[in-house]
């Protein structure tokens, strides 16, 4: 994850994910991200570094010291998910090989139908059959 940069753990996978299936819809998803942290800091500067608007919100306080309890942590765990992602992801490593496994052992097949024989070709490979007799059964039917 260390070419990535700055970017947080799981954006970096979902648009890396998206990139190998389709380039362009990866561009539209990283503009969106780059928009949505422009708009969090932007809203960031006028809540807590501009003046205030409203007179009444003068006197507020900021955090009390049990709200900065249940914020602290939140804060650090969020941190470090960010900064050490495999912490998190190298458990689950083995049940997602498993998962990948399973969902590459199907292959789809695209049938091209030529009268009375049928190619069967696999989308993975450049695996070509040629069926001679196409049954079809309609669920439900015997």
């Amino acid at each position: 994850m260390r070419r990535f940069g700055g970017l947080f753990a799981s954006c970096a996978l979902v648009l890396l994910g998206a990139f190998r299936t389709n380039p362009v819809w990866a561009a539209i998803a990283g503009t969106g991200v780059i928009l949505s942290a422009v708009y969090m800091l932007w809203m960031f500067q006028r809540v807590y570094l501009g003046s205030v608007t409203h007179e009444e919100n003068e006197t507020l306080s900021d955090l009390q010291p049990r709200e900065w309890a249940s914020v602290i942590p939140l804060c650090a765990a969020a941190i470090v998910m960010g900064v050490f992602p495999m912490i998190f992801l190298k458990p689950m490593e083995p049940a997602v090989q498993k998962l990948v496994a399973q969902v590459q052992s199907v292959q789809p097949l695209r049938v091209e139908n030529e009268g009375q024989r049928a190619k069967v070709k696999s989308q993975r490979s450049s695996q070509t059959f040629e069926v001679t007799r196409v049954t079809s059964q309609v669920q439900g039917e015997p």
